[in-house]
């Protein structure tokens, strides 16, 4: 970009005073040596003094210069004259001073102004400038939005996958508490049916030792009762024995055959 500056420090030295004439020049020496501050201090005095759209348009340029870009701006805004030639000056440093505080749209508009008091081809070329780098920013800022919506679309989605991670990462972990639970369950249930098993083992084992029990009770109850039985048949047997021999009729020899018979037979008296 052009950025050309229009100067006209010439004009305050037509109508000043010895004192006037001493403050220009040493305002326009330290203007000419680049030391701009200390040019602006003797321009602000200078435009105090003679407050004419030429004092206040030098003191503007020194301002540029010095890189006081907005202060210039105001300096430039007092400047108020129907000369075609210091109006478009003073515009087309305006422009610049926009241009230099990064105000593009407001560079483009002053820029404008001064093409329509001049057709220069420094304004123009300026102003081409000017479009094609607010175009270019424009183009860069919808470029830049559009990858903040594709960012938020991927930020999204990468939501949505992280979710479902998560969430396979929760059913998973669900699934194998309650397969860990399952497991332990069914290993307090084997514990449990092995303690029943155990349980009813003595169980059985204290029946059939009761049952052993009662077995050999009952089998000496038995003996003792057969045992019992065993002599009352023994003294029934004996009384019907005594019965029959009582009941018995014994035939009787008359005293003298039993001699006679005790002569053949031998006895056992």
């Amino acid at each position: 970009m052009k950025k050309k500056l229009i100067i006209s420090i010439f004009v305050l030295s037509l109508n000043a005073g010895i004192f006037d004439f001493q403050e220009i020049e040493e305002a326009n020496r330290f203007y000419n040596e680049e030391q701009y501050s200390d040019s602006v201090k003797h321009f602000k005095n200078i435009s105090k003094i003679k407050n004419s759209n030429e004092a206040n348009y030098d003191l503007a340029n020194a301002e540029y210069k010095s890189g006081k870009f907005q202060e210039a701006i105001n300096s430039y805004e007092k400047v108020v004259t129907k000369n075609s030639d210091l109006e478009f000056d003073k515009l087309y440093n305006m422009a610049n001073s926009f241009v230099k505080l990064n105000d593009l749209k407001k560079a483009e508009e002053f820029y404008e102004k001064a093409l329509k008091l001049k057709d220069d081809e420094d304004a123009k070329y300026n102003l081409e400038l000017v479009k094609k780098i607010q175009e270019q920013q424009e183009q860069q800022k919808q470029d830049k939005d559009e990858n903040k919506k594709d960012d938020k679309k991927d930020d999204k989605k990468q939501e949505n996958r992280d979710k479902e991670e998560k969430k396979n990462e929760n059913k998973k972990d669900d699934e194998k508490s309650k397969e860990e639970d399952k497991k332990n369950q069914e290993k307090q249930k084997n514990k449990e049916e092995k303690k029943d098993e155990k349980n009813q083992s003595e169980e059985d084992k204290k029946k059939d030792e009761k049952s052993d029990d009662k077995d050999e009770i009952k089998k000496g109850e038995s003996q003792a009762s057969e045992g019992k039985n065993m002599e009352e048949i023994s003294d029934l047997e004996e009384k019907k024995w005594i019965n029959r021999l009582n009941e018995r009729k014994v035939k009787t020899l008359p005293y003298e055959d039993i001699k006679a018979k005790d002569e053949d037979v031998k006895s056992y008296w």
